[in-house]
């Protein structure tokens, strides 16, 4: 049985004249240990969606300047998550002596230190303690010390940015809601060839 040209035709058009997108999602990754590609890496703030658009939030914070952010998104082909990973850490209220706490020169909202202003305060041992964390991530893709983000944003284009990452349930403290969270992120341990035999 054989088509007409103009029968193939008329299959063709139908079907790309009859072609709308829907919309999809990415399956996320579930809990456990995953051998992953980073397959992006997007500088942002605390305030601000993957995407761009201003992020809605439930209870917004009373600050006005946002906590700098890079966001890696972590995949193993069709399954993905995406981890936010703060730049600059902040002064925590318990931290304070009780000469700075009876002041008035600061309100504790949540677990920090605001000034009159109602922002939070820059802290060293933090910032240094978030950007530890972000090293760890440029260590395990196999990057040295003193890499940016740009070595690493190569790595990514490459597709040479391999990781082994633990995802792990966890429970917002302050909404009660569960949600999927990188918390550990590792080099992909290469397994070594025996080709002795040992008595």
């Amino acid at each position: 049985m054989s088509n007409s040209k103009n029968d193939v035709t008329a299959i063709m058009q139908k079907a790309v004249e009859g072609f709308k997108s829907v919309e999809t999602k990415s399956e996320v990754l579930p809990v456990g240990t995953h051998n992953v590609r980073i397959v992006k890496i997007a500088i942002l703030d605390s305030f601000t969606n993957l995407d761009g658009t201003p992020k809605d939030f439930e209870e917004k914070p009373p600050w006005s300047i946002p906590t700098p952010l890079v966001a890696f998104t972590y995949a193993d082909g069709e399954r993905a998550i995406v981890h936010r990973n703060h730049l600059l850490g902040y002064l925590k209220y318990e931290k304070l002596t009780p000469e700075q706490k009876e002041s008035g020169d600061y309100e504790p909202y949540r677990e920090y230190a605001l000034d009159k202003n109602g922002e939070r305060i820059p802290d060293k041992e933090n910032t240094a303690a978030a950007h530890r964390i972000v090293s760890e991530v440029f260590k395990a893709a196999g990057l040295k010390p003193g890499s940016t983000f740009d070595d690493m944003d190569e790595m990514v284009k490459e597709g040479t940015a391999e990781v082994r990452i633990k995802v792990t349930e966890v429970t917002n403290p302050e909404t009660g809601k569960a949600h999927k969270e990188v918390t550990k992120v590792l080099p992909i341990t290469k397994e070594a060839p025996v080709t002795e035999s040992f008595d």
